[in-house]
């Protein structure tokens, strides 16, 4: 016996014995995989939430249909307070345009779900990176199989709020990854952008000269924007533009010159690279 790995979660403590044969490793990898898979699932059976005549997919549907429906309706048709719900929930979409939610056979079935507009919708719970990192790995096959994706909102402890972590979903799904599994909280950076750009009365506060650049120039604006987006690196824009390095030079010396940009002070530096984003 070399040592002894102890790991602890809500549910229970694994000790795995480290021992000195050639595959362990690999056994190591496949044990945690299978521990982590039923530590996720330890507690999902009896899902927490009730409403009266057991018909929450139907409260959930309304809070859809109709944003502004109020806190004491909810409360009426609950069996629990929507103030304090027991662990903290994420809204899980699938894009799927007719409902197929039994064939994923996975440990979605344990959650609230039902098909809204077009997406198949899960109540799901958030309690632990563990059930978000199992829902991953079983649906992972299953999107790329029917090229679809799925959205996971951040977690709420306020049922009225599901509309808006529902809007969530949707949008990882929008503005993420084909066929894959997006995480709102990854892309909730693109979409702060994307309300800001819908108020146009904003265009007053862009750079005029990022503003005549993408109109003028879109190769010196791509370019200017990538070598900021790549934090100034050189060699990484000049790759990703499949351009040489002297002529990415000579593309920033000509932004200097003929556009008067400067982005050498931080407060300059922040107010060029907002206008590039929010300018296209």
């Amino acid at each position: 016996m070399q040592k002894i790995g102890l790991r602890n979660s809500d549910h229970f403590y694994l000790v795995i014995v480290i021992v000195d044969r050639p595959n362990f490793e690999k056994d190591k990898s496949t044990i945690e995989s299978v521990i982590d898979k039923i530590s996720a699932t330890v507690g999902l059976h009896n899902f927490p939430y009730q409403s009266q005549g057991n018909n929450l997919e139907g409260l959930l549907r309304d809070i859809l249909a109709r944003p502004n429906i109020s806190v004491s309706e909810i409360k009426n048709r609950l069996q629990f307070d929507p103030h304090q719900l027991k662990r903290p929930l994420s809204v899980l979409c699938i894009k799927a345009p007719t409902t197929n939610i039994q064939p994923l056979g996975t440990i979605l079935t344990r959650f609230i779900s039902f098909h809204y507009d077009d997406y198949n919708v899960y109540m799901v719970e958030n309690s632990s990176p563990l059930i978000t990192k199992t829902i991953m790995q079983e649906l992972a096959p299953y999107l790329i199989r029917n090229k679809t994706g799925a959205g996971l909102s951040n977690s709420f402890t306020h049922l009225h709020q599901f509309n808006q972590f529902y809007q969530q979903a949707v949008k990882a799904i929008r503005l993420g990854k084909a066929n894959t599994f997006n995480q709102y909280h990854d892309y909730i950076a693109l979409d702060l952008l994307d309300y800001i750009r819908q108020d146009q009365s904003l265009n007053s506060y862009l750079s005029p000269q990022i503003q005549k650049l993408a109109k003028e120039n879109s190769e010196l604006f791509k370019t200017l924007k990538l070598f900021l987006l790549n934090h100034e690196n050189k060699k990484q824009t000049a790759l990703a533009l499949q351009i040489h390095r002297s002529t990415l030079d000579y593309r920033l010396n000509k932004l200097e010159q003929e556009y008067e940009i400067n982005y050498n002070a931080p407060r300059e530096y922040l107010y060029v690279f907002l206008s590039c984003l929010l300018a296209e």
